[in-house]
């Protein structure tokens, strides 16, 4: 661990760790990518794609309590909390530079501008399924919006 400044500190283990969490709650949103809209649930922290017949997948959405505002709001809080997170990263790099933990947060970084695409791919194929619910649409499109200003500007040209 490496400290900077008065307080603040970089554990590059922690942000490896934090890392594979973010990836592991929003793979779902990566399966989206593959396979088309449909319907997300929560277990574990984790989002995961309902991919049940529809009569099977109402019940089972209802027995566990999941709604789409649920699911949102589990998308919200866990999207702003990544964005800290991504923040943190950007830090590190910029106070860390030319260290191991530079190097570490830079590789972070790359991958996360991969994920960040496909997370940001379906999360509009997700808005695209509730576009008549303006509340749950505005979340998915304030989130892709913030996503949006995380991607270098080269690949936002590029589509």
């Amino acid at each position: 661990m490496v400290k900077v400044g008065y307080n603040v500190s970089y554990n590059i283990d922690d942000m490896k760790a934090m890392n594979e969490k973010f990836k592991l709650a929003f793979h779902a949103l990566e399966e989206l990518c593959e396979k088309g809209a449909s319907k997300l649930g929560i277990h574990d922290e984790k989002l995961y794609v309902s991919w049940c017949w529809w009569f099977i997948q109402g019940v089972h959405r209802y027995y566990y309590g999941e709604n789409r505002t649920k699911v949102s709001e589990f998308i919200k809080k866990t999207f702003y909390d990544y964005f800290i997170f991504y923040d943190m990263i950007l830090s590190c790099i910029k106070h860390e530079q030319k260290t191991l933990n530079c190097v570490e947060a830079e590789k972070i970084k790359e991958e996360n501008i991969v994920l960040i695409e496909k997370w940001n791919k379906g999360l509009t194929l997700l808005k695209g399924l509730y576009k008549t619910d303006i509340v749950i649409s505005s979340i998915y499109e304030d989130i892709c919006s913030k996503l949006s200003q995380l991607l270098p500007s080269e690949l936002l040209h590029s589509k």
